[in-house]
């Protein structure tokens, strides 16, 4: 099992059904295991801040709503 398998099946198993991302190489293979599965909705961002955003409007629907993207070097 990869880690990013293994980061959404924890993510599923803590009722996580919304995720926002913004494009990364790093995070490339955890944003494809994302996408595979139909449990989470997946909605990618350009920016960081637009993430930021879609988790707020996510919080006022009441949905889990965890942002994936990677301190720049």
């Amino acid at each position: 099992m990869s880690i990013s398998s293994k980061l959404v099946d924890d993510f599923i198993a803590n009722d996580v059904s919304f995720i926002t991302t913004v494009p990364s190489k790093q995070l490339a293979g955890v944003i494809d295991e994302v996408d595979a599965r139909p449990e989470i909705h997946h909605v990618p961002a350009t920016t960081e801040d637009e993430g930021m955003g879609l988790c707020a409007a996510a919080l006022l629907g009441a949905q889990h709503h965890p942002i994936i993207l990677t301190h720049p070097p």
